[in-house]
């Protein structure tokens, strides 16, 4: 698949760095270390700037639908916990099962509540209901948080689980130039990276900062028509008694997670 001549990519964004900053868009204006150093630093401060982005004012902090890719695991009998993707930074939904290996996806609790099934009777295996997320251990220092799923009951065999979850993305480099969300914010992207110089030369937000808050809210604007229109049922199913309809347990959700 052919990428759109509208897209911009690491060295595009460079060069519109450098051309802020006086150095010219040729890259053979700034092939000094200490330039190309410079560049890649701003361009790395503007794209997490992008990823995460402050409030449109009088919205909430929006998290892009581009940013919510899908992934899957295979379980094992008698495991009950799994590495997520090294690049996993939050879970993103409901986790659902294969065609034809359960009827209700798997429901995303705390890891409190994980422990508390698993009090009860940790040894009862079976398709699994329940999961939840939780930080693994590591060296500070020697690698960056690392994340695993836990599931309960323990399974019985090997289950297809699909999920989707918000990444920390890489920072681009010549080999992986493309930002996520294409073509669409490619102008957004760009007032954010020539924020960050303007910022780091002048010391203070100026003319770029604003640019980029206008062009932010134009893209927010876009990706939330990309999002659903229809959400799901919404009502109290009080008149369904299905026997192993997860509706009928009593949950309290906080921060995403029932408890």
């Amino acid at each position: 698949m052919s990428e759109s001549t509208l897209s911009l990519g690491f060295a595009d964004l460079k060069g519109e760095v450098a051309a802020f900053l006086g150095w010219g868009r040729a890259s053979s204006n700034w092939a000094s270390t200490s330039k190309e150093t410079e560049l890649e630093w701003i361009v790395k401060a503007g794209v997490r700037q992008f990823y995460w982005p402050p409030a449109v004012p009088g919205q909430e902090p929006h998290e892009w639908s581009f940013l919510k890719p899908t992934a899957t695991l295979s379980t094992v009998a008698s495991d009950y916990d799994y590495d997520l993707p090294d690049n996993f930074g939050t879970m993103f939904g409901n986790i659902t099962f294969a065609a034809n290996q359960a009827w209700f996806p798997v429901l995303l609790v705390s890891e409190g509540m994980i422990r508390e099934l698993q009090m009860a009777d940790g040894s009862v295996t079976g398709r699994p209901t329940h999961g939840a997320v939780r930080p693994k251990t590591t060296v500070p220092g020697a690698a960056g948080q690392r994340f695993e799923l836990i599931l309960w009951p323990t399974p019985d065999a090997i289950y297809t689980l699909t999920y989707r979850f918000i990444p920390h993305p890489d920072a681009l480099t010549t080999a992986a130039p493309y930002p996520y969300g294409g073509a669409a914010h490619a102008e957004t992207l760009i007032e954010s990276c020539l924020a960050v110089a303007e910022q780091r030369m002048n010391h203070e937000r100026g003319l770029h900062y604003a640019a980029f808050m206008d062009r932010l809210g134009a893209s927010v604007a876009y990706d939330r028509r990309q999002a659903p229109e229809f959400y799901g049922y919404c009502g109290d199913n009080s008149s369904d008694d299905s026997a192993w309809s997860p509706r009928l347990v009593n949950y309290a959700t906080v921060n995403g997670l029932r408890n």
